[in-house]
């Protein structure tokens, strides 16, 4: 017989370069660093390190990815590290000098310049019809994010809208993610509900129609007057494309792929209250409000609690605003109102209601006036303070005049009271019938009945989580259980040599190789190339060494499998190499 052998030597030297995309961007535009590594098949890498970016902020990455290939016995590596960078100002930037360590020799990379211009990207020209860029090269001008606020001077308290809205002439796969974020000084920020699914509309810039997508809101409340600047923000935007090439009669064929887009810095002119016309009962309150005022009872006992409700609602701040205030009056002490934040009948962005309930109690006997409320709040339209004045309500109360002094503290309120024995059981329990002539609890079948439903209950719950901790063990056990199933294959293996079955031999070899990787990352067996292999093995970091080794065993395995002759030499030695590499790829993950 033909034996089958396979050679692995490395293909070429170690090479190092960087790769910058694009090399002219805008101020909200970002760059792909790439850093390539050539012919370092079987030595040890370590990755390089950013440093020294000052002009530049890392919005993503580093991500890798490691491609190993056999072709006619010779072996060539590459990984790639990339990152997604934006530039912190305008001008000619430095990308410096990268450093990797490859088996224990420096290379460098040479530095790249970019160049950053200061204006926004501009609308994009006209295009042929039809035309529709590759998600992966979408130029600026056909992609880009803006942040838009409204109103972009508001006042001190006054709710700000900011919206993040997505310009884009390639059609969106998906919700653009959110990369960082960031931080809004001297403004209270809240996000708004974001959308599961985005809509478009259309809009038309510069004779340029875009679909534009509303993709994140905040609700921001200014802090602080002056000039102040919101902080760029980056989106990941998945893109999808469809090629000509890729059209038939039933289907098409697209490609996804995510491009990163960054905000411009948006200036804000924020401005105070204004002194002139402001109430001494103001507390902050900005925006349009309306009020109601209501008491729980129209006739009550001298020194019984009367409680006054206060509700205010609108479209603003109500957040640092103070309860509202009420008149001093001589016969009636008030005391602290108990607050609650309510949901706006509105459905307006910024709607907000609140409620202060008071406890009032009476002191005079006689018909008397309940005490007046006012609420102070600054209008931002009108630019000017109100006050809302609440309706006069009126009280009388019956009994004795109270002495001074006696109203100190605040009565309980007692919403409910038994007047007299009304609610009677309509029916007198029964005794606890007997059995046989003694009591039941006293019997043994009572208690193995009592006991009887929580015990299938435990049982019950033992049996699902017992279930439950299988299935979250499965993985574990499975890897595990690798090294020793693939031994198990290769012993078969070994018997089946010394049969004159020799593809047999090799199916099994190749099998035990295969799904010893497939148990270690808990993966289908179905499926895994020589490509998937090599990925899976660079993503533990695994020595190139070792999986050159392991590849090499696998391939000849294959080629044995499938040659005319059907394989053949010594048996043994390929099941001494195959337990070799199984051994060496254990020790390295």
């Amino acid at each position: 017989m033909l034996a089958a052998a396979v050679t692995v030597t490395q293909a070429a030297e170690v090479a190092v370069r960087a790769v910058v995309e694009p090399e002219r961007i805008s101020m909200d535009g970002t760059v792909r660093l790439r850093v390539v590594l050539d012919g370092a098949m079987r030595q040890q890498v370590e990755p390089p390190r950013l440093a020294g970016l000052k002009d530049w902020t890392v919005v993503n990455g580093p991500s890798s990815s490691s491609q190993i290939r056999f072709v006619n016995g010779v072996s060539s590596s590459r990984h790639s590290y990339i990152w997604i960078l934006a530039p912190a100002r305008s001008g000619r930037l430095v990308i410096p000098s990268l450093t990797l360590v490859v088996g224990g020799a420096n290379y460098a990379t040479a530095p790249q310049l970019v160049q950053v211009s200061d204006q926004p990207a501009s609308p994009a020209a006209p295009g042929r019809p039809g035309e529709s860029p590759s998600p992966g090269k979408a130029a600026q001008e056909d992609v880009f994010v803006r942040a838009v606020v409204a109103p972009s001077d508001p006042f001190v308290g006054q709710p700000t809208l900011l919206s993040y809205r997505l310009y884009s002439r390639v059609e969106v796969a998906g919700v653009p993610q959110l990369q960082e974020v960031p931080p809004y000084p001297d403004f209270l920020a809240r996000e708004l509900e974001g959308p599961q699914t985005i809509r478009a509309t259309l809009e038309n810039l510069n004779g340029q129609r875009y679909r534009v997508y509303v993709i994140r809101e905040m609700a921001l409340l200014p802090t602080a007057s002056g000039k102040k600047v919101l902080p760029q923000v980056t989106f990941s935007v998945p893109l999808r494309s469809q090629s000509r090439q890729g059209r038939s009669f039933f289907f098409n064929l697209s490609s996804v792929a995510p491009v990163y887009r960054r905000t411009l810095p948006v200036e804000l002119d924020v401005r105070p209250l204004p002194r002139e016309g402001r109430p001494d009962g103001f507390s902050g309150a900005v925006g349009q409000f309306r009020m109601q005022v209501q008491a729980d009872r129209e006739t009550a006992r001298t020194g019984e609690a009367v409680g006054l409700v206060v509700t205010i609602d609108g479209v603003g701040n109500l957040k640092s605003a103070q309860a509202p205030k009420l008149d001093p009056l001589p016969d009636i002490t008030p005391y602290e109102p108990q607050e609650q934040s309510l949901d706006p009948a509105s459905r307006e962005r910024f709607a907000t209601a609140r409620r202060w309930e008071y406890i009032l109690v009476p002191h005079l006997p006689g018909r008397q006036p309940l005490p007046g409320v006012s609420f102070s709040y600054f209008d931002p339209e009108s630019r000017r303070y109100e006050t809302l004045v609440g309706e006069k309500l009126e009280l009388t109360a019956e009994g004795p005049r109270l002495a001074e002094g006696v109203a100190g503290s605040p009565p309980l309120r007692q919403d409910l009271k038994r007047l007299g024995a009304d609610i009677n059981f309509i029916k007198p329990l029964a005794s606890v019938p007997a059995v046989a002539g003694r009591d039941m609890y006293r019997s043994g079948w009572f208690w193995l009945f009592l006991g009887l439903p929580p015990l299938m209950n435990l049982s019950a719950l033992g049996y699902r989580w017992r279930t439950r901790r299988a299935l979250v063990r499965l993985p574990v056990i499975r890897r595990r259980r690798a090294r020793r199933a693939a031994r198990r294959r290769l012993d078969r293996g070994a018997t089946q040599a010394e049969t004159d079955h020799p593809r047999d031999f090799y199916r099994l070899v190749a099998q035990a190789l295969t799904e010893f990787v497939a148990d270690k990352f808990n993966a289908p067996a179905t499926g895994l190339t020589y490509d998937r292999i090599a990925a899976l093995l660079a993503r533990r970091r695994v020595s190139e060494h070792v999986a050159g080794d392991y590849l090499a065993v696998l391939e000849e395995c294959d080629c044995a499998r499938f040659s005319p002759a059907g394989g053949g030499g010594a048996h043994s030695d390929m099941v001494a190499r195959a337990g070799g590499a199984l051994d060496a790829l254990e020790g390295n993950l």
